[in-house]
């Protein structure tokens, strides 16, 4: 981020998205006193989730290169990958399912937040509210020891997708979505001939923050 010229600050409560939104509306405010114009993009649930969006265009484009899948596995933290993506496929006539791989709270708390993401971007998107209850899948397996931490899931797919296919995962992200899809097809959850899409939603850079940590357990 700083070799991109990025202004670097930090919340200390990392569990608490309604205080952090605080401090990004605080620091926007002043940006705007300087006579700029910032753009806040916020954590909590107490605002659109306009990135959501994105991943429904995302949805729509994959389908438009490829039809076919039956499974999507995607990481899923803030819950707007996961939703517009989900959201998304239906919108577009897919029934393909879409399993969110936990990489910050449990299944038991992950679902039902992902179900409030989907009510509140049917505002944006209506067609977010075909989205039925039992198509939200969230799977929990990778995200011990907890948020951003790596636990053996996640370096064995980071190795597993290195070496066979010569991507980098991130340890916060990419490496607990794939570590679904590794755990997933082992447990017959994921049938052998299915159609899958990983989605990578990218963080290669995060991997230098690792590079002890990384190297220590390979």
């Amino acid at each position: 981020s700083r070799l991109m010229g990025a202004e670097i600050m930090t919340y200390p409560q990392g569990e608490d998205e309604a205080g952090a939104d605080a401090a990004l509306q605080e620091r926007a405010e002043a940006l705007k006193a300087e006579g700029r114009r910032p753009y806040v993009i916020h954590l909590s649930e107490g605002h659109p989730p306009l990135g959501a969006l994105g991943y429904v265009d995302a949805a729509k484009e994959t389908l438009d290169q490829k039809d076919d899948f039956d499974v999507f596995v995607v990481a899923s933290g803030s819950g707007s990958t996961h939703a517009g993506l989900l959201a998304g496929l239906r919108g577009a006539g897919s029934g393909a399912r879409v399993i969110g791989s936990c990489v910050r709270r449990s299944a038991a708390a992950q679902g039902p937040r992902i179900g409030r993401t989907m009510k509140r971007l049917a505002m944006l998107y209506p067609a977010a509210a075909s989205v039925a209850e039992a198509d939200i899948r969230v799977w929990d397996g990778a995200l011990t020891p907890g948020y951003g931490r790596l636990g053996p899931p996640s370096i064995e797919a980071i190795r597993t997708m290195a070496t066979y296919e010569g991507l980098m995962l991130d340890p916060v992200y990419t490496a607990k979505s794939f570590a679904a899809v590794l755990a997933l097809v082992e447990s017959g959850e994921i049938t052998k001939g299915s159609r899958v899409c990983y989605v990578h939603t990218g963080g290669l850079a995060a991997l230098f923050a690792y590079e002890d940590v990384i190297a220590s357990r390979l």
